[in-house]
Formats: structure tokens, C-alpha cells, sequence
């Protein structure tokens, strides 16, 4: 196993460094569960139930937060369905969606169907942020399972690794993209405004 932080020892003699480490050492990767049609479309439950499709609806930070499908405990339960904490990173297993490569994270405790994963983080070693940032470095193509439905397994993805710095800088590399990134947005939608006003004065 990879050892995330050096010794006590060593630690006193130089600083922290930025280390490569499997996925699979940060944290628990489960899959999701069987969602029969009888039991979907069930609001005001406890827990959502995310599909795939929900993937590309999470909101511009990457939260999945809104599902037309819900669960009780008892219902969840019942299903063998496991309930991801918050903050889970989810990403599609199976179908064209993988070779999407879009990694979201759940805004409150979920559940997923059987084409999605989840990785639940260890909150002591990744910030989850971050985390989000890095996995837009891992092609999942690369790795899929080939075939006419290609797919990826909890070995396959917690094999592929990601930079990872001592927890403070991750929070603070966060901190710096999002705001870039918020930045950017603004200036996309700002331009696509102008462009709007401008076609409009032309139809004029």
C-alpha cells in the first residue's frame, strides 16, 4: 500500500511532497444497485435515486442534488441499495456515458443505480474539491472493458492515479480553481450576451 504521508521522522527533516496515488487509496469505491421500473418515479423520500442521465443535469459545480426519484431507508434497504454519504465523487461504469468522463459529487446522502460508481472519499487524506479537479486527467476510455457496451470495474478505476499534495495545499489549489473557473464562466456568458445583443441588432 502506498504510504500517503511520510514518517514522523522524516517529515522533521524535509517538507511534504506532491505524490502520485492510486485512487483506490483514497477512499472506497462501491458501485450502485439494481432500480426495477415499479419503484422509480417516487418523490419526497428520503434519499435521492440517481440514474446516469443525472450525470449531465448536476449543476455547474458538479453537485447532483435534484432526482424525480426517491427512497426510504426502508426502501433502500429493501432494494440493496447502499446510501452514499455526501460528498461522494460519482461517475459513470457502464455504457457511452464512461467515455464521457464527467465526475460529479453528491450534494446530500444518495443512492445510485447499477451503471453508476461512487467513490467515498477518506476526508483525512483527500479533499474531495480537489479531487474533482484531478480526475479530469484519467480518459476512462483508456481502461474500459472493450465491446459493444464498454465498462469499467472498481479495480480498472481505483487502479488509475491522480497527483495528490499534502491536504492544505489541496484545499488551497481548490480554493484558486474554482475561482478561475467561476471567472471564466462569467466572461463566457458575458461574451455569449453580447454576441445575443449583437444578432438582434442585425435582425433589426
Amino acid at each position: 500500500m502506498i504510504e500517503l504521508r511520510p514518517s514522523a521522522e522524516s517529515e522533521a527533516v524535509k517538507p511534504l511532497r506532491w505524490q502520485r496515488v492510486r485512487l483506490r487509496y483514497l477512499g472506497r469505491l462501491k458501485g450502485g444497485s439494481g432500480f426495477p421500473d415499479a419503484d422509480q418515479g417516487v418523490v419526497g423520500e428520503e434519499f435521492p435515486f440517481f440514474k446516469v442521465k443525472h450525470l449531465e443535469e448536476a449543476d455547474a459545480d458538479g453537485c447532483m442534488r435534484l432526482s424525480e426519484h426517491s427512497v426510504s431507508r426502508e426502501s433502500a434497504a429493501q432494494l440493496g441499495a447502499f446510501i452514499f454519504p455526501a460528498d461522494t465523487v460519482v461517475l459513470a461504469k457502464v455504457g457511452a456515458a464512461l467515455l464521457l468522463n464527467r465526475f460529479r459529487y453528491l450534494g446530500q446522502p444518495s443512492c445510485l443505480d447499477n451503471n453508476m460508481m461512487g467513490l467515498v472519499l477518506d476526508q483525512r487524506v483527500a479533499a474531495q474539491r480537489f479531487v474533482l479537479h484531478s480526475l479530469s486527467l484519467i480518459d476512462l476510455g483508456q481502461v474500459a472493458n472493450p465491446g459493444a457496451v464498454p465498462s469499467v470495474n472498481a479495480e480498472q478505476v481505483g487502479g488509475q492515479s491522480v497527483p495528490l499534495p499534502p491536504l492544505a495545499q489541496q484545499r488551497a489549489i481548490a480554493d484558486y480553481l474554482d475561482r478561475e473557473t467561476a471567472r471564466l464562466d462569467a466572461l463566457v456568458a458575458a461574451k455569449k450576451r453580447v454576441l445575443g445583443l449583437l444578432a438582434e441588432k442585425r435582425r433589426a
